[in-house]
Order: C-alpha cells, then structure tokens, then sequence
C-alpha cells in the first residue's frame, strides 16, 4: 500500500469515528430529553409539587427521583431546586458502588442561585428544555474527583402548570461514553467538544485530559 492509499485509509477510518461519536452523543442527548419530560409527568400526576399546597412532600419526591436514578446508568443526579435556586430535594448515584444512590440530607442541600443552569431555565418557557454545556461537576466550589464531565438538563416547574415554581434538573456524568469512543478508536487521536469551551478529553499527553483551552493558563485537571 502506497502513502496515498495509507492516508485516503486513515482519513476514512477518522470520519467513520467522527461520525459513530457524533451520533452516540445525538442519541445520549435524545434519551435524557425523554428522561426529564416523564420525570416532569410523574410530578404532575402524582402531585408532589402542587402549587396549592405550599409544603414539599419530600419524602414522595426522594422517592420518586430513587425510582428515576435506576432507570440509566449514565443519570449521576436527580433533583428540584426551587424559584430562589434553594435545592430542596436531591439524589445522587453512587458510582463507586453500582445500583446504590444516596440522599442528600437538608443541612447539605445547596443554594444554585449563580450557576448558569438555573439562570438559563428558571425564566424559560415550561415546556422549553434546557441542555447545559458540557462541564465537570463542581459541589461546594470544588471540582468533584474522580472528574465527572457533566451534561445537565433541565425544566421550569410553574404554577401555571400547577406546580411550584422552579426547576427539575437531571445530571448525567458522560465518563463511560467518552470511555467508549476512546475505545473505539483504534490510535490515539485529540478528541475537542465545542460549546463555549474547547476541551481536550483524549489526547496524546494524558496529563492534558479536561483541560479547558480557553483558559488562560493551561493547567491540567488530573
């Protein structure tokens, strides 16, 4: 085989990986926008955040998202926070054991007034969904490790739809899809996910993984 026919087969194999990945995340995305408007039914149906009863039926909810955080694998997080960015009921996962989540108790639940993910939904239309971009999960101002790169998607509850106001909102930690296309592939290769950052996620100095490029200072995150 000639360099010609070498590169034309590289090109190939690198568009047919461009385009599998690109089609893992459309479907990935498709799933959670399914995940979050069920979930939303769910709250309707069973009235757990009726806007004629100012008391949270918390217990029903922790429930209510435990039964959710089963249904996927790639779910890390399940919770509503309300109008003035208070979280008041919360699930996570816990990823080092499979099958297992945890409740966050009140006195740890957090106030998410500044994250951009509130500010983006809770002005939305109700039915609008919001896909944040993608991030690594921070809690309490630290970056949570081991590194979790995180989509989020989100609802606006309303009392016009006779719910409390605020917003349902879904975590999904994406390290076993992006595990996936890396295994895919069968050379290493600079793998970039454009929103308002350029990652570098797998590239040929591991040390650079979830570097924000835009940053600047280039400082590795593990």
């Amino acid at each position: 085989m000639n360099y010609q026919e070498t590169f034309q087969l590289a090109q190939h194999e690198l568009e047919n990986i461009k385009q599998s990945n690109i089609e893992t995340i459309k479907k990935n995305i498709n799933r959670m926008a399914l995940d979050i408007y069920k979930l939303k039914s769910a709250l309707n149906e069973q009235q757990l955040l009726s806007s004629s009863n100012d008391s949270l039926k918390r217990d029903q909810l922790e429930t209510l998202f435990k039964s959710h955080i089963d249904t996927d694998s790639l779910l890390s997080q399940v919770r509503w926070i309300d109008e003035r960015g208070d979280e008041r009921a919360r699930i996570d996962r816990k990823l080092e054991v499979l099958g297992e989540w945890k409740i966050t108790s009140p006195d740890r639940l957090q106030n998410k007034a500044q994250r951009y993910y509130f500010k983006n939904t809770i002005d939305n239309n109700i039915s609008e969904l919001f896909v944040s971009e993608l991030d690594l999960n921070i809690e309490n101002g630290e970056v949570v490790r081991p590194l979790e790169p995180t989509l989020r998607v989100a609802l606006r509850t309303s009392e016009l739809e006779g719910l409390q106001s605020g917003v349902l909102i879904l975590n999904y930690n994406l390290s076993p899809v992006f595990h996936d296309i890396k295994n895919k592939s069968k050379n290493d290769f600079l793998f970039l996910w454009f929103d308002s950052r350029i990652w570098f996620i797998n590239t040929f100095n591991p040390l650079l993984a979830w570097t924000d490029f835009n940053q600047n200072d280039l400082l590795p995150f593990q």
